[in-house]
């Protein structure tokens, strides 16, 4: 089975669950940037994640999302990475995204991740330490459970 995936990352909060989703799929994990979207026609599972900002999915996510081909019943699995809140909003957005390009949801994770005192200004202050080794394996079990959907 073919896999990829797919991350936006501005901390390396998001790139460090995404490497942990590829390990549990066995593959890498790629920036975004580095897939063009008519490429995941290639792929039978899409795991596709980044950070969530005011519970809404990053719109550098949503513009990639916005701008792929339809692809009618490949699996997608969506992750993301919070400081507080907001990933049951921004998986649900982005949910809605994918599957009116014809993918089938197959699951979500979110981790928090290490954030700064007032938007993306500010020392990296609040929890420190995250994703943490429990949150990168669950993220790993997480790609493991996606294969076998």
């Amino acid at each position: 089975m073919k896999s990829a995936v797919i991350y936006y990352s501005k901390s390396g909060n998001t790139q460090k669950i995404a490497e942990a989703i590829a390990t549990g799929m066995g593959t890498k994990a790629k920036r975004l940037g580095e897939v063009k979207p008519k490429e995941l026609a290639t792929y039978d599972i899409i795991c596709l994640g980044g950070p969530v900002h005011y519970g809404q999915p990053d719109k550098v996510v949503s513009n990639f999302i916005k701008n792929l081909p339809e692809l009618k019943g490949k699996k997608v699995g969506l992750f993301c990475t919070k400081s507080i809140s907001g990933d049951k909003p921004a998986i649900a957005a982005m949910r809605k995204e994918v599957e009116d390009k014809g993918m089938v949801f197959a699951g979500s994770f979110c981790a928090i991740g290490q954030s700064r005192f007032f938007a993306n200004f500010g020392p990296r202050i609040f929890h420190r330490g995250h994703p943490n080794i429990k949150e990168l394996s669950m993220a790993e079990e997480f790609g493991r459970s996606l294969l076998s959907k």
